[in-house]
This record gives C-alpha cells, structure tokens and sequence, in this order.
C-alpha cells in the first residue's frame, strides 16, 4: 500500500492513522455483514495496541485467478471459471456500492474464493460511506493488469475487463463510475507497475462502456 499512498496524491485521500484505520475496518466490516456479505468475523478487538483479530479464510486469493487468466497455457475452461468470478466480483462491487459504501482498497488480493467457491471480501481499512466508487473500480481492474505480460496481452486485457464491468452493471453498478474509473485522473496512478497498453485497453473499455442488456 506504501507506493499507492505516493502516487495517488491528488486522486483519492488514504486513511493514515492507526485508529482511523481500525475503526474503519470494524464498522464497515459489521454493515457488510448485516447486509448479508461474506466477510471474515471481527473476534477481538484490541483498541490500545490497534489491532484487530479476524476469522481466518480458507482459500486462494483472486489474484491467482488472474494470473491463471493471463497465463497462455491455461486451459479454456479453466479460464471460463476464473473469468466467471471476476463477473461476479463485479457483481458484489455493485452491490457495496449500493449501500453508498467504497471499500477503498480493491486489490484482487483482497477478495478471497473459498473451497465451496463462495467470495469473501477482506480490508476494510480504507473504506467508508460516501467514497470514490470510480477508484474502486480502476484499482481492480488496473492492478490486476499488471499481471498481464507485456507483450500480446490486450486481448487478456479486454476480457478481464469486460467480464468484471459486466457484473457490476448486471447487478445495478452505475455507468457513470465505469466511464469516469477510465479518465487519466486514475490511470496516472497504475502508469508505474501496469503496462502502457493494457492500461489504455482497461480503460477505453471503462470510458466507452454501455448500458447492460
């Protein structure tokens, strides 16, 4: 998180202290929670020494769904399953964000597939009620670009970018925050770990998106 907290200077405030921090992702964890969301249970809290004890997840992170996606070798219908969990990443997306919620932090490190294939969402630190929901969207389409090899992989691009996009429009996510995650107020930010082309491809996308069918 220390080179997003650099970079993103004039695009998006991250909470800096310990006691914001903790109260965010307490708070925003129990709303998602009640809202009937998978997230890990808060078992102690321990407000002197800023901690926070959470349930442990069983399972592999979304990143490696990403990786396989991008990986040539991989089969198709290994690719179509990994594919079908970013549409529905992007499907709980919309759904946060009906609550007026942005989670802030969208790595896809952050969203967990547990054996029964059910996802988890995990980091609250940086969210809160009212945020940008435009950077919740370009973090996780962004940073899962630079997965992507440099060569011949807009193709790949393209894909993760639709399946994701579709999910969250499916569900309800507003075209607006789509269109403005692919303004240069956002991928200025990703320019330094995201190849050039898988950026501009991510976000052509985002800009010229079009209403669910």
């Amino acid at each position: 998180m220390v080179p997003l907290n650099l970079w993103v200077l004039g695009t998006r405030k991250f909470a800096v202290l310990g006691k914001a921090r903790l109260e965010r992702e307490c708070a925003i964890s129990e709303l998602l929670r009640n809202a009937g969301f998978n997230v890990p249970k808060v078992l102690h809290v321990s407000h002197n020494e800023r901690l926070v004890f959470m349930e442990y997840i069983e399972g592999e992170n979304l990143g490696n769904a990403i990786k396989r996606i991008a990986n040539p070798s991989s089969s198709s219908d290994n690719t179509s399953r990994d594919l079908e969990k970013l549409t529905r990443v992007g499907e709980l997306l919309a759904r946060v964000h009906s609550l007026n919620v942005a989670l802030g932090d969208t790595k896809p490190e952050n969203v967990i597939v547990d054996p029964n294939d059910n996802l988890y969402l995990l980091d609250f630190e940086q969210a809160f009620h009212g945020g940008d929901k435009s950077w919740d969207i370009a973090e996780f389409l962004y940073y899962s670009g630079h997965y992507l090899p440099p060569l011949h992989s807009n193709d790949k691009a393209e894909t993760i970018a639709n399946a994701f996009i579709n999910g969250y429009l499916t569900a309800g996510g507003n075209i607006n925050v789509v269109k403005k995650a692919g303004t240069s107020k956002y991928t200025r930010v990703f320019s330094f770990f995201t190849t050039p082309s898988v950026l501009l491809t991510m976000a052509t996308i985002c800009r010229k998106t079009e209403p669910a069918r």
